[in-house]
C-alpha cells in the first residue's frame, strides 16, 4: 500500500482512468472488485470518481453487490463528507467568511 500511496503523489496522475477492456473500470472499481479496503480508502482520498461507471455500475452499486459491508460503509462516508464540504456554508467557510445570527 506505501507504492500505491506515493503513486498517488505523482504529479499528473489519474486516479479516474477508465480501462476499455475492462469494461470502463477505474481502480476504484478493480479495488472494489479485489476487496482492497486500503487501496479503496488511499483512491477516495485521492478524489476517485465515486459516481464512475463500469458496466453500468456505480462504485457503490458495486460494493454492494459483492456484498463488502466494509468498503459499502467507506464510500457512503466519503459520499456525506464530499457532499457536506461541497454546501455553500462549508465553502463560504473555507474561504474565511462567517455568518453572524
Amino acid at each position: 500500500m506505501h507504492l500505491i500511496s506515493l503513486l498517488l503523489h505523482y504529479p499528473g496522475i489519474n486516479v479516474n482512468v477508465q480501462n476499455p477492456q475492462c469494461d470502463g473500470a477505474t481502480p476504484l472499481h478493480l479495488a472494489i472488485v479485489y476487496g482492497h479496503l486500503g487501496i479503496c480508502y488511499l483512491l477516495l482520498n485521492a478524489a476517485s470518481d465515486v459516481n464512475s461507471v463500469m458496466g453500468g455500475l456505480a462504485p457503490l452499486q458495486l460494493a454492494e453487490m459483492f456484498g463488502n459491508e466494509a468498503i459499502t460503509g467507506l464510500i457512503k462516508m466519503h459520499a456525506k463528507k464530499t457532499q457536506l464540504e461541497n454546501t455553500i456554508f462549508a465553502r463560504s467557510a473555507s474561504e474565511g467568511n462567517s455568518i453572524e445570527f
